[in-house]
């Protein structure tokens, strides 16, 4: 590709970039900025070949990278400030075949707005940052609502994802409900991955797990997270296996502007069963997984039980995954305070008190993960831990 196509000059109009902007929420004062900054790749034939070039690669290319793509690297650097002008002008490049997705899926309108605004969620965390646009790497996550994979639906975002790490089976008479570990994960005494931000325990273990066609034998993971080292075995003719490795799911994320209450969580989770079963029927999806900070099951020691963290894990069958302390006191604090001292850590509000606190004693934040059975709906708190 030599030249930009006429059809990506277009998308340079001041009309449509007004148009792009309100589909993505962003504000006048945003807007105006990219609008002015547009010009300036417009007069420009190798930024604006460039561009084209990115856009390509990263909306309709599978092994694109936006890291690895050396022209891209190249006018980051070359720009400068105004690099989150150029990123943020792509990723409203990608609006016009969301929506296409969209249509094609009957998807309707107040959705597309709710999962596209998600891009001045972003706009507005940078510009906290005195950033005006947004970061490179915030592009591989906006990829997800701009290709038609992710969808905001209520509080929530959703996304079509593969399940991991566990095994789950069910009681056909009592309806119990067991996870087991799959083999070779290495744990602490506490029960969750070993290793966690560089600390290993001497009293680590191994995980094994064996499922031939009468019995399965594994380590349990009670519902709170923590791994068991009994071993049990599971009589095939009693305990279901009910969801696997592999089997398809809907991963949840929780965007950052606003409260994630029970409730709100709750009206979510049930219009995200009946968004995806009625607009992507071929899924078939088994339930819904989380992986997060704020699912860690230390948290639940330190946080009060009227916490909507708390209420949140308490509404999943948690489960270890791997993952230290960056992404907590990155979500928590923010970026800025990673490798900061305990005594200079903010706080100003009850979490921040809390974690600060437990770390100051010595604790060590990690990541959590949670399952939720299509099944078992409508979501509720203790589901799995009657």
């Amino acid at each position: 590709m030599t030249k930009a196509t006429n059809k990506m000059k277009n998308m340079f109009t001041t009309e449509n970039i007004r148009c792009l902007s309100s589909w993505a929420g962003l504000d006048k004062e945003t807007t105006d900025e990219i609008i002015k900054f547009s010009q300036r790749i417009l007069k420009n034939d190798e930024y604006l070949r460039i561009f084209e070039h990115t856009h390509q690669g990263l909306y309709f290319a599978e092994n694109y990278s936006l890291k690895e793509d050396d022209e891209f690297v190249s006018i980051q650097a070359e720009l400068q400030e105004d690099a989150g002008k150029y990123n943020l002008l792509l990723a409203l490049s990608g609006i016009p075949g969301a929506l296409e997705i969209h249509r094609q899926r009957n998807i309707p309108e107040n959705i597309s707005r709710d999962t596209l605004k998600d891009i001045s969620v972003w706009t507005k965390f940078f510009r906290g940052k005195n950033i005006i646009g947004v970061a490179a790497e915030t592009l591989n996550w906006c990829k997800g609502y701009l290709t038609g994979k992710l969808f905001r639906l209520g509080r929530l975002q959703f996304k079509y994802c593969q399940f991991y790490d566990i095994y789950v089976f069910r009681n056909r008479t009592s309806g119990k409900t067991i996870a087991l570990l799959q083999g070779n994960t290495v744990l602490n005494n506490k029960g969750l991955y070993d290793g966690t931000n560089g600390v290993f325990d001497e009293n680590a273990w191994t995980s094994k797990l064996e499922i031939n066609d009468r019995l399965a034998n594994g380590f349990p993971i009670k519902p709170d997270g923590y791994a068991s080292k009994k071993l049990i075995s599971l009589s095939l003719d009693e305990w279901e296996k009910i969801l696997i490795p592999g089997n398809p799911m809907l991963d949840i994320h929780i965007p950052a502007d606003g409260s994630m209450s029970n409730e709100a969580c709750t009206e979510s989770i049930a219009q995200a069963n009946h968004f995806f079963s009625k607009h992507f029927p071929e899924l078939h999806f088994k339930g819904f997984v989380c992986r997060a900070w704020f699912l860690d099951p230390q948290l639940n020691n330190i946080l009060p039980a009227s916490s909507n963290i708390v209420k949140f894990q308490h509404s999943c069958y948690l489960f270890p995954t791997s993952g230290g302390e960056t992404n907590t006191i990155t979500r928590v604090f923010g970026g800025e305070y990673i490798n900061t001292p305990n005594a200079e850590l903010p706080r100003d509000t009850s979490l921040r008190r809390a974690i600060a606190d437990f770390m100051k004693k010595g604790g060590r934040p990690g990541m959590g993960a949670g399952f939720f059975l299509k099944e078992d709906l409508p979501w509720r708190i203790n589901a799995y831990r009657q």
